[in-house]
């Protein structure tokens, strides 16, 4: 994937033992709620596994709901 990916496209890495959906959830939680992370535009989330993908996905549809119920 780096050998391919475009100059101009910035990849930020989340570390964890990401083998299931709820470990998954948890660190894309984590990971959004970091002050760092609030002014990014994020574009795509790229996962090894669906359990991953689905634990990932499932952390931005709460924060989603979130903001909204807040707004």
């Amino acid at each position: 994937m780096l050998s391919t990916k475009p100059s101009g496209v910035e990849l930020k890495n989340a570390q964890g033992r990401l083998d299931r959906t709820q470990r998954a959830h948890n660190a894309a939680k984590s990971w959004l709620s970091l002050g760092s992370s609030r002014d990014l535009k994020i574009q795509a989330v790229i996962c090894q596994n669906d359990a991953m993908a689905m634990g990932a996905r499932k952390a931005f549809v709460d924060l989603t709901r979130k903001i909204a119920s807040n707004g």
